[in-house]
C-alpha cells in the first residue's frame, strides 16, 4: 500500500532564515514539494537554485522526507523561441486562429508532441522525486492556453492539458520506472476533460486556487465553493480516488499579497473549516494533501509567529 502524502510546497525564498526539513520533520509532515515561482516564462533549474541540489535532496531523505518538484514548465518544453520558425508549434488563438506564442502547444502537431515529450522526460532525469509524481504545468492564461485549430477546436483546456499528460506517461519509465505524471485541474482545466480518458500512469491535481475560504469546500450555501466541489468529484469519476493529489492555499501568504516589498502577510486560515475540508477531501478516498506556503519564511515567522502552520500539520496527522 503506499503512503500517505501531506505536507506544504516551497520557493527558494521560503527557507531564508528558516530550516524548513527540520520543521517539516518535527511535525510530523512528510512531503515537501518544491516549487520555481509563478508564470511559465522562466528558466525552471535556474530558479530552483539549491533545490535541485544532490546535497539538499540527500538532506531532506535523511530526515524522513519526500519530495516533488511542482513547476511550470511550458517555456522548458518547448522553446518559445522557435515560435518564428515553426509557428505551426503553437496554439492558434481561437479569435482569428492566428499562431500564438504565449500560450502551450499545439496537441495535434505530432513534431511538437515529440519535442514536448523528449524535453519532459529528460527533466524529470534532472530532477528526480522521490514521490515518483511529476509535475508539468503548463500556460493557464485564459483563452491564450492551448489550440484553437481545425484538428484541436473540439478540445477544451482540460482534454488538451491531459492529451499532454497521457503523453509525458507513456514515456516517464524512461526517467523513472516508477513514475505517474499529474493531470492539473486548475483555472481553465478545473471543469475536466470531455473528450479524453487519463492513461493509466496519469493522476489528478486538483488545485482550487479560486475557492473561498471563509468555507468549507462542501458547504453547499457558498456558490463559489459549491461550483468547485461539484467539478471536484466529477473529476473522481475519472480519475482514482486514492492516487489523486490536492494542492491548496490554506498557508499561502503569496496568494494573499504578491508585492515582495511589503512584509509578508497571514493567510485566511480557519482550523475549523480546513479540518472540515479535510474530513470531506479524505472520506472521498483522498490520501494526499499539500498546502503553497510561499513567502512563510524567516521574516514571516518573526512577524507572525508559526501558530497556523502547526495547527495546519495536527490536522493533516489527524487524517493522514
Amino acid at each position: 500500500m503506499e503512503k500517505n502524502h501531506k505536507g506544504i510546497v516551497l520557493v527558494p525564498s521560503d527557507f531564508d532564515g528558516i530550516d524548513w526539513i527540520e520543521k517539516m520533520a518535527k511535525s510530523g509532515l512528510n512531503t515537501l514539494g518544491l516549487h520555481s515561482g509563478g508564470g511559465p516564462g522562466h528558466d525552471v533549474l535556474e530558479r530552483l537554485q539549491f533545490m535541485k541540489d544532490g546535497d539538499f535532496r540527500h538532506k531532506m531523505t535523511q530526515n524522513g522526507l519526500d519530495y516533488e518538484y511542482e513547476i511550470h514548465t511550458s517555456h522548458v518544453l518547448i522553446d518559445h523561441d522557435l515560435f518564428a520558425a515553426k509557428p505551426e508549434y503553437f496554439p492558434a488563438f481561437y479569435q482569428n486562429q492566428e499562431r500564438i506564442p504565449d500560450g502551450n502547444w499545439c496537441v495535434s502537431n505530432p513534431e511538437a508532441m515529440k519535442l514536448v515529450v523528449d524535453n519532459a522526460v529528460s527533466l524529470a532525469k534532472k530532477l528526480p522525486a522521490t514521490t515518483h509524481r511529476y509535475f508539468f504545468w503548463g500556460v493557464d492564461r485564459a483563452h491564450r492556453d492551448w489550440c484553437h485549430c481545425p484538428k484541436c477546436a473540439h478540445l477544451n483546456s482540460a482534454d488538451q492539458a491531459l492529451i499532454t499528460a497521457n503523453a509525458i506517461a507513456e514515456r516517464i519509465h524512461e526517467a523513472d520506472s516508477m513514475g505517474k505524471v499529474c493531470f492539473l485541474a486548475y483555472h481553465n482545466t478545473l471543469t475536466g476533460p470531455s473528450q479524453v480518458k487519463p492513461n493509466k500512469n496519469v493522476f489528478l491535481e486538483f488545485a482550487p486556487i479560486r475557492r473561498c475560504y471563509y468555507h468549507a469546500l462542501n458547504d453547499d450555501k457558498c456558490a463559489i465553493n459549491r461550483s468547485h466541489k461539484e467539478a471536484f468529484e466529477k473529476l473522481l469519476k475519472i480519475f482514482d480516488p486514492t492516487q489523486a493529489h490536492i494542492l491548496e492555499y490554506y498557508m499561502d501568504s503569496s496568494l494573499y499579497d504578491r508585492n515582495t516589498l511589503l512584509p509578508p502577510v497571514k493567510p485566511t486560515f480557519y482550523p475549523e473549516l480546513f479540518e472540515e475540508d479535510v474530513r470531506y477531501y479524505t472520506s472521498l478516498g483522498i490520501r494526499s494533501m499539500t498546502s503553497f506556503a510561499v513567502r512563510q519564511d524567516g521574516e514571516y515567522m518573526a512577524l507572525h509567529g508559526d501558530k497556523e502552520f502547526q495547527m495546519y500539520a495536527e490536522i493533516l496527522n489527524k487524517f493522514l
